[in-house]
């Protein structure tokens, strides 16, 4: 492993738990939205879901509204109605109204609250002395003191101040007990979490929620005990909280997921007695003109009602979200692990992998933490999972793409210096293709040998210097010329040159390509002709072949250069004995004056037929042609 490699793992590593471990002991507002934004997002991905069967609520609807009005008829209609729910022997009933101002109606509602050992009125509360109704009055106290937990285990925390209550009037108050209605609301006013306890001033104890006390109620011998900015204990089951107190609740669908009957049709006797008959019941205002509304995951307009009623149905079938010291574990767990995966992704040698990769982490990491959701109610720290991932998929990725800007130079400049060795066109062949892949090919191709006439005599004539001069201008000559037309040079032979045109697959003009090479090889007003130091032009033959060649890497086992082997480069090479032996500067063989005659859109040079040779250790006959420009005469 590199070290750049190797700095990224610890980087993404050593951020994911630092982040994890910040996230879970600072506040973050802002991340803490972000969070309260995948918290809903995974509700709804999850969807809705059965609410317990063991809850009824009684909605004050519009309709109820309009038939029966407010104040002192809304009062004689609850204590009716409160008459036939208990008629049905319910488990409890939690009235989630503020009864604050006198009615002459309370005396009646009064007398059944009081007859009845089920019941719970509402209490709100707020940390404004002034804005709050309080009392002294005996009653009232003694039913604070009844509705407090019986059991508190430690101080509360110091940032929870005693809070004020909206209590309801006298005649009210004492005639059942009582539990806070509280809901917390965040920035953007989702009700996600509910404090299960409150405290409440001046030292009257601490105040279950309605809904925890409506649940106590239905458990009939149920014992409640507080472990403030901790937990709460239910019987045997103990429910943790965060430091607020609160819990987090598990929305079960849009409005109306709860069982719910009119008030109206209550009073109507439209509702069957089985509809309480024990079962949990919640009374309260769904009414949009009552503005007891709030937003959640599913919807922006759920009944405040609604809201305790499934935080009683979660502690009911104990399914509260849980944030807890377990899941601030497994989120830190699950951040180092996907920037463990991230990291490992962003590496894979091909860059499509690596991608496809990248995004199958992002997508598992998604699919685990709604899997822990859902149906697991883990509520996982995504915030810090995915910063964890997006920070080792960026540092993975910003050191992989310097590393292959590195590596793209040291290639571009390993290709460079393998092309001022190598022709071009196989510079690119033997860098683009696996080793070996080469090796015992058969194609074929036109072979050109360019040599010059005299060349041992005319080196004889200068000094060392001037023959690499002299040899550097050959080469470049030929270079140039072949490299025009489509050929390739696979060796420089001292003052020759083997030049193969078919590389890398063969085409239809390649021995008509060879041919107009030559002759531009011979072209001695060409800018690159080689000349020697007294400006002499330096006579050159060519000759060419066409027929199989197969290519070869010779040499030995770690090292070895490139070339064509064959009858065809034999030929090719011997022709140039012809012709020096005839006199002529370039000749041809009938193999590739015929292949040339094939090609489409190319117009070779003039040949005619000089002589039918042996090639020197051949026993077949070749037919050797040479390069005679057309009479212009026409003769």
């Amino acid at each position: 492993m590199s070290r750049a490699r190797l700095a990224t793992l610890v980087l993404a590593l050593a951020f994911a738990l630092g982040f994890g471990l910040w996230r879970q002991a600072s506040f973050d507002p802002v991340g803490d939205a972000f969070e309260n934004s995948l918290l809903d997002l995974r509700f709804r991905v999850r969807g809705a879901i059965a609410p317990p069967a063991a809850i009824t609520i009684v909605a004050i609807d519009e309709a109820a509204v309009s038939r029966i009005g407010t104040m002192a008829p809304l009062r004689t209609a609850l204590a009716e109605a409160l008459e036939r729910i208990e008629a049905a022997a319910p488990a409890a009933v939690a009235i989630n109204l503020l009864l604050l101002d006198r009615t002459a109606a309370d005396a009646r509602l009064a007398r059944v609250l009081a007859a009845s050992d089920r019941a719970l009125l509402a209490v709100a509360t707020t940390d404004e002395a002034e804005a709050a109704r309080t009392t002294s009055l005996p009653e009232v106290l003694q039913s604070l003191a009844r509705s407090a937990f019986p059991v508190v285990a430690g101080a509360r925390p110091a940032r929870r101040p005693d809070l004020h209550p909206f209590l309801p009037h006298a005649g009210l108050a004492g005639a059942a007990e009582l539990g806070h209605v509280n809901i917390a609301r965040s920035a953007d006013r989702v009700a996600r979490q509910i404090p299960l306890a409150l405290p409440i001033a001046p030292d009257e104890g601490h105040l279950p929620a309605l809904s925890l006390a409506a649940v106590r109620l239905a458990e009939s011998e149920s014992a409640l005990a507080l472990l403030p900015g901790s937990a709460v204990r239910l019987g045997d089951r103990r429910i943790d909280t965060d430091a607020d107190g609160q819990v987090t609740l598990n929305h079960y669908g849009p409005p109306g997921s709860i069982r719910t009957v009119s008030l109206g049709d209550l009073l109507a006797g439209a509702v069957a007695p089985s509809a309480f008959a024990g079962r949990l019941v919640f009374v309260g205002a769904t009414a949009e003109s009552l503005r007891d509304l709030y937003a959640t995951p599913f919807a922006p307009d759920v009944p405040g009602v609604e809201i305790l009623a499934t935080l009683a149905g979660n502690l009911i079938d104990d399914n509260l979200v849980q944030r807890d010291t377990a899941a601030s574990a497994w989120s830190i767990l699950l951040g180092l692990l996907l920037a463990l995966l991230a990291w490992r992704a962003a590496w894979l040698r091909r860059p499509w992998a690596a991608l496809a990769a990248t995004l199958l982490v992002w997508f598992g990491g998604a699919v685990l933490m709604q899997l822990a959701f859902a149906p697991g109610l883990l509520w996982l720290d995504g915030s810090a999972v995915l910063a964890a991932t997006l920070f080792a998929t960026a540092i993975s990725g910003f050191t992989r793409h310097l590393s292959d800007l590195q590596t793209t130079h040291r290639l571009s400049r390993e290709h460079a210096n393998l092309s001022h060795y190598l022709s071009p066109v196989m510079a690119r062949q033997l860098a683009s293709r696996p080793a070996g892949e080469m090796d015992d090919r058969t194609q074929d191709a036109a072979v050109l040998f360019l040599d010059v006439a005299g060349y041992t005599a005319l080196a004889e004539t200068m000094t060392p210097g001037q023959v690499s001069i002299f040899l550097g201008r050959l080469h470049a000559h030929a270079e140039a010329a072949v490299a025009a037309h489509g050929g390739a040079i696979v060796e420089f032979l001292g003052d020759g040159v083997l030049a193969v045109f078919g590389l890398p697959a063969p085409a239809p003009a390649d021995a008509a390509a060879a041919l107009v090479c030559g002759a531009a090889l011979l072209d001695d007003h060409a800018p690159s002709y080689p000349v020697t130091d007294d400006g002499r032009p330096s006579p050159l033959r060519v000759s060419v072949h066409y027929g199989p060649v197969g290519m070869a890497v010779l040499g030995g086992r770690r090292h070895g250069h490139f070339t064509v082997t064959g009858d065809t480069v034999n030929v090719a090479a011997r022709l140039q004995e012809v012709a020096k032996q005839h006199g002529e500067a370039f000749v041809a063989t009938r193999q590739a004056i015929d292949a040339a005659a094939l090609a489409d859109g190319v117009t070779p040079p003039h040949f005619t037929r000089l002589t039918e040779v042996s090639i020197r250790g051949r026993r077949q006959a070749t037919e050797v042609w040479v390069r005679r420009d057309p009479d212009p005469s026409g003769r």
